[in-house]
C-alpha cells in the first residue's frame, strides 16, 4: 500500500511522552513498542479496508484463493486470477504488486581446512567464539543474561541438550514447557518447535548454546534466552511466510512486550536494491529489536566486493554479518 507508517517518528514521540511522565526504562520500552504496533495496525486497517472488502467478495465468487493482511508493511498477500489482480492494481491505495518470491538461507560451505581442529585454542570454548572476542566480553560480565534472541529460520530442536535450558518457554526449575508466545510456525502451523533441516538449530546454538553444565560454550551469548520462528523449508522461504514471521517477531501473538531484543536472519535475496522487507526492519529498529542479517555468500555470479552484500542485509537499518572459517578464509 502507498501509505507507510514512519515508525521512527512514532518511537521518538513515545520516548518523549515517556520522558515527560518519568517512566522507568522498561515501561518506556513497553509504551514505545505498543505505540508502534497500534499505529501500524490503525494505518493498515484504514487503508486496506476497501480492498479487503473487494477481495472478500471475490473469495465468495471463487476468483480469490487466499488473502492475508500484514499490518507492519501495510500489504496484503493474495492468490487470485489475473483479472482480480488487475483490478487490485487499479485501487488508488495500492502502490505496487510484487510476486511471492522464495528467498534462500545462506549456508556457508565447509572447506577441508575448516574441519581441522584448532591448535592454539582451548577445547572448552569453540574456535569461532574466540575469533570474535566473546570471552573477553564475558569477563566484563556480559554474556547475554536478561536478553532474548530470536531466529527466523528452519525452526529449532528445542530440547537439544545445548539449547533446552536457554529456551524461554522452558522452566528449568519445574521442568515444565510452554511453547505459546515463544514459538511460531509460519510454514505448517505446528504448535511445538521442530527443525526438519537442522540449520535453525545450528544458528541458535551459535547464538546461545553450551553444554548443560555450562562447559563447551558454542554460543556467543550463553546467558541469553531464545525464541524462534520457522519460515524456511528445504526449498527456501516465501515472502508471505517471511512477512508473517517478521510480524510475529514484532509482537508475538499480538503482544509487543514479548518481542525479542535481537532477531537473527541467516537468509536473503540477491545483491542490489530490493526494499520489499525494509518497512519490517525499520519497525524492528524503532521497537529496539536489533536486526542481524547474513551478508550472503560469494557465487559464480556474485564474486564479492563492493555492492555484493545481499538484501535485506544491505538496508541502512540492518546489521550485516559475514563469515570466516578457522583459517580466516
Amino acid at each position: 500500500m502507498k501509505e507507510q507508517v514512519d515508525t521512527a517518528s512514532v518511537a521518538k514521540e513515545a520516548d518523549k511522552n515517556a520522558s515527560l511522565n518519568k517512566a522507568a526504562p522498561a515501561k518506556a520500552k513497553s509504551l514505545k513498542r505498543s505505540s508502534i504496533v497500534s499505529e501500524l495496525k490503525a494505518t493498515a486497517q484504514e487503508t486496506q479496508f476497501e480492498l479487503l472488502q473487494y477481495l472478500q467478495k471475490q473469495v465468495e465468487a471463487g476468483a480469490v484463493q487466499d488473502v492475508h493482511s500484514y499490518y507492519v508493511v501495510n500489504g496484503i498477500a493474495v492468490t487470485a486470477t489475473k483479472e482480480v489482480m488487475e483490478k487490485v492494481a487499479s485501487f488508488q491505495e495500492v502502490e505496487k504488486i510484487l510476486p511471492n518470491e522464495t528467498r534462500q538461507l545462506f549456508v556457508p560451505e565447509k572447506s577441508a581446512e575448516a574441519l581441522l581442529e584448532p591448535k592454539a585454542e582451548t577445547n572448552s570454548i569453540e574456535w569461532n567464539i574466540y575469533r570474535v572476542g566473546a570471552p573477553a566480553v564475558w569477563e566484563m560480565g556480559i554474556d547475554g543474561s536478561g536478553i532474548t534472541v530470536a531466529s527466523i529460520d528452519t525452526g529449532v530442536q528445542w530440547n537439544h541438550p545445548a539449547l533446552q535450558s536457554k529456551y524461554r518457554g522452558f522452566d528449568e526449575a519445574t521442568g515444565q514447557v510452554s511453547h505459546e508466545n515463544h514459538w511460531f510456525d509460519a510454514v505448517r502451523g505446528q504448535s511445538a518447535p521442530y527443525d526438519d533441516q537442522g540449520h535453525g538449530t545450528h544458528v541458535t546454538g551459535t547464538m546461545v548454546g553450551s553444554d548443560p553444565d555450562g562447559s563447551n560454550a558454542i554460543g556467543v551469548a550463553p546467558g541469553a534466552k531464545w525464541i524462534a520462528v520457522k519460515a524456511f523449508t528445504a526449498a527456501g522461504g516465501t515472502d508471505a511466510d517471511l512477512l508473517e514471521a517478521g510480524e510475529w517477531i514484532l509482537a508475538p501473538n499480538g503482544n509487543p512486550d514479548l518481542a525479542p531484543d535481537v532477531v537473527n536472519n541467516s537468509w536473503g535475496g540477491g545483491a542490489g536494491l530490493d526494499e520489499w522487507y525494509r518497512p519490517m526492519v525499520q519497525a524492528w529498529r524503532a521497537a529496539e529489536i536489533f536486526p542481524e542479517f547474513s551478508a550472503g555468500n560469494t557465487t559464480l555470479t556474485n564474486p564479492g566486493g563492493p555492492g555484493s552484500v545481499a538484501n535485506p542485509a544491505n538496508y541502512p537499518e540492518s546489521v550485516a554479518t559475514g563469515a570466516t572459517d578457522i583459517n580466516n578464509h
